[in-house]
């Protein structure tokens, strides 16, 4: 959904029409979007006979998700987090991140560590109410294939090393 914006100058350019930068610039929408068109630049590649490794590595997306794509398997949404949060720990000390840093590296960007630190099973969620019933904090024990490959790219872990991803 771009929009073709002319500019003063009179050249026109493709602009997202949510954020109005150009196309993987800024917005989350934008990063979704490119995503997406990776991903399914991928199940073509496949379809003509592309293996599912040689395609995934061309298109820049993961093999697993590319497999669940394909086969229309959507029940391994979620993975354990603590092989990601091992991988995680090993590369902030090995290359002196922080999760601060991780969070920022991330494609979409993470709103901030907290998060981060949630996501993987580091820190406890926060107690919270809805409706009438409260929910104790507890520490997460899955995370979403999606978020797992964002933050095992944001630490410079290659998703292929992550047990399940």
């Amino acid at each position: 959904m771009s929009v073709e914006v002319v500019s003063s100058t009179g050249s026109a350019g493709r602009r997202c029409e949510i954020c109005g930068s150009p196309p993987q610039a800024g917005c989350g929408t934008c990063a979704r979007r490119s995503r997406d068109r990776r991903r399914g630049e991928a199940l073509q590649l496949v379809r003509s006979g592309t293996t599912l490794r040689r395609a995934a590595r061309e298109a820049g997306v993961d093999r697993e998700a590319l497999r669940r794509a394909l086969t229309g398997d959507q029940a391994d949404e979620t993975i354990s987090n603590g092989p990601l949060r091992l991988a995680v720990e090993h590369a902030m000390r090995r290359g002196g991140l922080s999760l601060s840093e991780i969070a920022r590296r991330a494609d979409p960007p993470f709103g901030d560590a907290t998060q981060v630190a949630r996501l993987i099973g580091r820190i406890r969620t926060p107690r919270c109410r809805r409706g009438e019933r409260f929910y104790p904090p507890r520490y997460r024990t899955e995370i979403s294939v999606d978020d797992a490959v964002r933050v095992a790219r944001a630490a410079g872990i290659d998703p292929i090393d992550i047990e399940g991803l």
